[in-house]
């Protein structure tokens, strides 16, 4: 009896944790049908950043779904995202108040701060 206690109890543990992986993250996809994990709440700008640091750092637009979209649109599910890229680093310190994810915005910080020193 003890066993089958024991037992349910890691199903409800591992049932928790699909439950937690599927409500505070989302699945999107590249052009390319790679599938990316993001935090629920990303943007399209944290998309760019987790696609790459230069990627993120080059983006001056996006696609979502094939349709036009802002870098600052938060992203769902099943979304279907291609990042434009400029030919120079685009990097805004307003970018700190739209990406969600700490990586973009640590290297956003980062990233301001050396042009900062610049001028």
């Amino acid at each position: 009896m003890k066993d089958l206690i024991k037992w349910q109890k890691g199903d409800d543990e591992i049932n928790n944790y699909q439950l937690k992986v599927l409500t505070n993250y989302i699945y999107v996809f590249t052009p390319k049908g790679d599938i990316l994990q993001l935090p629920k709440g990303s943007t399209a700008l944290d998309f760019a950043y987790r696609v790459h640091t230069s990627v993120g750092d080059r983006c001056k637009g996006v696609k979502i779904n094939g349709k036009m979209g802002k870098i600052d649109d938060e992203l769902k599910t099943g979304d279907m995202i291609e990042a434009l890229l400029g030919k120079k680093t685009n990097v805004n310190k307003n970018w700190l108040d739209i990406v969600k994810t700490s990586f973009a915005r640590e290297h956003i910080r980062k990233m301001v701060k050396i042009d900062d020193q610049n001028f």
